[in-house]
């Protein structure tokens, strides 16, 4: 799908910047358009989407495709083992993801250079060339620019990442049009309340409109302006609606589609 729709998909300027700084890709993308003109889906197979919006960017790839054709289970999610949780946390925003251009961290500090007085803490994995290449684009940043509020933590321990995530008071996600987005829900679990892109699968963990953004700008706003008070009860509520994801539903379903189909 983000091949055959990336006005769907992708950015403006991602498209440009493709296009114009990467030949490669572009010759590459219109190898794949070619190569999947012959697409189609054999009769024998089951179809299952993580999530709604999953199922509906497949739906336009392959529009022979029904809707009641493809079932739809959420991944799954260990919500008992959250932990502890502090009920008075600092002004700290998290947020928790592989380094890279498409998780987007440049735009979490943008963010957080608009409020100084909010500690931010990026959380991510550091591995191939890529990643440690935009990894070392965010250390140059907070330091060209002095940012004393934004710490970076690469390749954290499991442990402290779950420690981090239950200190901190809002969760921060940047990405844009991801299939489903366990981080977050594995982050409103720890007691974190979630600032989301408002697309993707973000929209089904994230059904409450004043907790997603459509830029930077707003992002900013909701973390400067949102009372305590419903953040409280944004979160009483987004913890309910988890129970959906949780490992014991996924189970569940799972284990009667597969009865159904063998």
């Amino acid at each position: 799908a983000r091949i055959l729709f990336p006005h769907l998909l992708t950015p403006n300027n991602a498209r440009k910047s493709c296009s114009l700084l990467n030949p490669g890709k572009t010759i590459y993308r219109r190898f794949l358009l070619w190569l999947y003109r012959q697409r189609k889906v054999p009769t024998n197979h089951l179809l299952v989407a993580n999530s709604e919006f999953t199922r509906e960017m497949f739906r336009k790839a392959y529009p022979d495709i029904a809707e009641q054709q493809i079932e739809i289970i959420y991944p799954p999610v260990r919500l008992a083992t959250a932990g502890r949780q502090t009920v008075k946390r600092p002004n700290t925003v998290v947020s928790l993801g592989r380094f890279g251009p498409d998780k987007r961290q440049l735009e979490q500090i943008s963010i957080a250079e608009q409020l100084p007085h909010v500690t931010f803490r990026l959380i991510g994995f550091v591995g191939d060339r890529t990643s440690r290449r935009y990894f070392q684009r965010c250390q140059a940043y907070l330091t060209e620019h002095n940012l004393k509020n934004v710490k970076l933590y690469p390749n954290l321990p499991t442990e402290e990442k779950k420690r981090l995530l239950q200190e901190s008071k809002f969760f921060l996600h940047t990405l844009q049009n991801e299939p489903f987005g366990i981080s977050t829900v594995e982050a409103i679990a720890a007691g974190c309340l979630p600032i989301v892109h408002n697309s993707g699968g973000q929209r089904e963990i994230v059904p409450i409109d004043q907790l997603r953004f459509n830029n930077i700008r707003e992002a900013v706003s909701i973390i400067k302006n949102l009372p305590d008070s419903e953040a409280n009860s944004y979160l009483h509520i987004l913890k309910q609606h988890l129970q959906k994801f949780d490992v014991r539903v996924f189970n569940e379903k799972m284990e009667a589609l597969l009865q159904k189909h063998l």
